[in-house]
C-alpha cells in the first residue's frame, strides 16, 4: 500500500493509506469538512469541477500533535493510538537515518542521544525536542564533524547546534540561566 492524496486515494485502482498529517494545525473548519468527504466517499474536485468518488476506501491515518483541540463531532469518528516518545524509539529513528549523519562514530551518537533525553527531563523546557529535532541535530553535528568528548560533559546551554534542538526563545535563555 502507498499513501496517497485524498483524490489519488479514491481513484486508487487498489487497496491503498491516505495520511492527513498534524490536522490540528488545518484551519478550524478543516476536520469537520473532512468527515463529510470520508463518510460519503466522494468530493467535488474544486479545480476541475468534476466529482471523484473512491473505488475502494482508503484506510485513513490522521496525526496530530495536539497543539489545538479538534471538534467533537470529529473525535468521536476517530480511533486514539498515542505514540510515547521512548528511548527504543527514537534509537530506532536514529538507526534508519544513520547514513545522514555518516560522520558520526557510534560512540558520539549515543552521547547526543543522550543529552537529547537530559533537555527533555529538564522540568524548565516548555518545548521539549521530539524525534524530529534529534534527527536535523545528527545531522548537523555530523557535518561539523563533532565528537562525543565535544558533547560529554558540557552545559545543555553549550552543546553546538542547540538551536537545532531547542525551538523556543524562552527555553534557550532558561537553559542558559542554568548552573
Amino acid at each position: 500500500m502507498r499513501k496517497k492524496a485524498l483524490w489519488q486515494a479514491y481513484e486508487c485502482a487498489t487497496d491503498c493509506v491516505l495520511l492527513i498529517d498534524e490536522i490540528d494545525k488545518a484551519p478550524r473548519d478543516f476536520p469537520n469538512d473532512l468527515l463529510l468527504e470520508l463518510d460519503q466517499h466522494w468530493f467535488q474536485h474544486p479545480f476541475l469541477n468534476q466529482r471523484v468518488t473512491a473505488r475502494h476506501a482508503p484506510i485513513t491515518v490522521i496525526t496530530s500533535n495536539v497543539e489545538r483541540r479538534l471538534p467533537d463531532a470529529f473525535l468521536r469518528r476517530c480511533i486514539f493510538h498515542h505514540i510515547e516518545l521512548t528511548e527504543p524509539l527514537v534509537q530506532e529513528a536514529v538507526n534508519a537515518r544513520a547514513a545522514d549523519f555518516a560522520n558520526l562514530d557510534a560512540e558520539t551518537r549515543d552521547e547526543a542521544q543522550k543529552r537529547f533525553w537530559d533537555i527533555r527531563a529538564n522540568d524548565q523546557i516548555q518545548k521539549p525536542p521530539s524525534t524530529a529535532e534529534i534527527l536535523v541535530w545528527l545531522t548537523i553535528l555530523s557535518a561539523q564533524g563533532t565528537t562525543a568528548a565535544q558533547l560529554r560533559d558540557v552545559r545543555l546551554a553549550d552543546l553546538p547546534a542547540l538551536t537545532a534542538l531547542v525551538k523556543d526563545r524562552g527555553d534557550l535563555d532558561r537553559l542558559g540561566r542554568q548552573r
